[in-house]
C-alpha cells in the first residue's frame, strides 16, 4: 500500500491546499519546526516500511527519480538510498556537486529513522546527521 503524506511544517504558501486538493494526507506543524520535526511527524503519520522524502521545492522530478530512489531499497540492494539531482536551480545544483550527501531526496527503510536518537531537534541538519547516523551503525 501506497501512502502519501504532505507535512506542512508551519509554510504559509498554497502546499497543503494543493495536496489536499489532490486527495493527499496533509499533516500541520502549526508552528515551523524543522525539517527533523518534519519528518518525524510523517514517520508518526504512517506506518509504512519504507519512506521517500522529498523535498516540496523539486524542480524536474520524474517518475523515474522517484524509482531510481525507491530501486535500491525495494530491491534489497541498500536500507537508504540518496538522490543526487542535477537542472535545478543553481544554488541547489552547486550545493550537490559540493556535498552531494546532503541531498533532502531519500528512500529510507523505517528502522534506520526510528533508530537515529532525537531527530525532531536536528532542524535543517538532518540530512548531515542521517548520513552520520547511517556511516556509525553501517547501514547499508
Amino acid at each position: 500500500m501506497r501512502n502519501i503524506i504532505v507535512v506542512n511544517d508551519g509554510s504559509s504558501d498554497n502546499t497543503a491546499l494543493v495536496a489536499k486538493s489532490k486527495g493527499v494526507k496533509v499533516v500541520d506543524n502549526k508552528i515551523n519546526m524543522g525539517k527533523g520535526a518534519a519528518i518525524k511527524t510523517g514517520l508518526d503519520s504512517t506506518d509504512a516500511d519504507i519512506i521517500l522524502l522529498l523535498d516540496a521545492d523539486l524542480i524536474g522530478l520524474t517518475p523515474n527519480h522517484i524509482l531510481d530512489l525507491l530501486n535500491p531499497v525495494l530491491n534489497n540492494e541498500a536500507d537508504m538510498s540518496v538522490g543526487i539531482f542535477s537542472s535545478g536551480r543553481l544554488a541547489t545544483d552547486l550545493a550537490q556537486f559540493i556535498a552531494p550527501n546532503l541531498s533532502g531526496q531519500r528512500a529510507i527503510r523505517r528502522y534506520v529513522l526510528e533508530s537515529m536518537d532525537k531527530m525532531d531537534i536536528t532542524k535543517y541538519g538532518v540530512e548531515v546527521a542521517l548520513t552520520k547516523h547511517a556511516k556509525k551503525c553501517s547501514i547499508k
